[in-house]
């Protein structure tokens, strides 16, 4: 099983500040903390609690066997390459 988060960035950031650093390729429980120091604040309202609580809720899943996929949606074909399992930028969260 497998939950993919369609959001507005390409995965999570590194850092906010300086979008050159690139993306976290994945995340697990052992580098959680270094993710989490790196959130900043969302911009605007986001009635799905913003990146961290995508990222915790997924890390809670993984511990289940699920892994999650953060992609961009703007970016085209990258949801279908990420569910016909083709190269694409992205984040994965598993344990």
């Amino acid at each position: 099983m497998k939950i993919i988060h369609v959001t507005q960035v390409e995965g999570v950031r590194r850092n906010l500040a300086k979008p050159e650093m690139g993306i976290f390729n994945e995340i697990t429980p052992a580098n959680a903390d270094e993710v989490k120091k790196s959130m900043g604040v969302t911009r605007g309202f986001d009635v799905t609690g913003g990146m961290w609580n995508k990222i915790s809720e997924s890390l809670e899943a993984a511990q289940h066997g699920v892994e999650t996929i953060i992609i961009a949606g703007e970016k085209p074909n990258e949801l279908y390459n990420c569910l016909t399992n083709r190269p694409f930028v992205g984040t994965r969260i598993h344990s």
